[in-house]
């Protein structure tokens, strides 16, 4: 990606490295920065639905880590913001999270 500067798939990369640097057990802050690089790379190339996919990434690495109220409010406004995708994959599975971190006592 450096060398061509094709950065079409900067947002997933971001992304997937936040998924396996979870995995690994690496620093929580660390994680969490590679999922909001994903996000904020997504926006400026407008992939609006790559943009979903890392919203919800973070989403749920913030819940796995005791957050629920951020990643409510979190997902609250990219479903919001990305009611085009209502079709998609990633549209309803960030969709089924938000409605699963409702159903939880505030």
């Amino acid at each position: 990606m450096e060398a061509t500067h094709e950065r079409w798939a900067e947002p997933e990369l971001h992304r997937m490295r936040g998924l396996l640097l979870e995995r690994q057990g690496d620093d929580p802050a660390t994680v969490e920065a590679c999922h909001r690089r994903a996000m904020a790379s997504a926006r400026s190339l407008g992939a609006k639905a790559w943009e979903l996919r890392a919203t919800s990434s973070l989403a749920a690495y913030l819940r796995a880590q005791g957050q629920d109220i951020a990643a409510r409010q979190m997902l609250n406004t990219a479903l919001a913001a990305f009611s085009e995708f209502g079709g998609s994959r990633d549209f309803v599975e960030a969709l089924s999270q938000l409605k699963e971190l409702q159903s939880l006592p505030a």
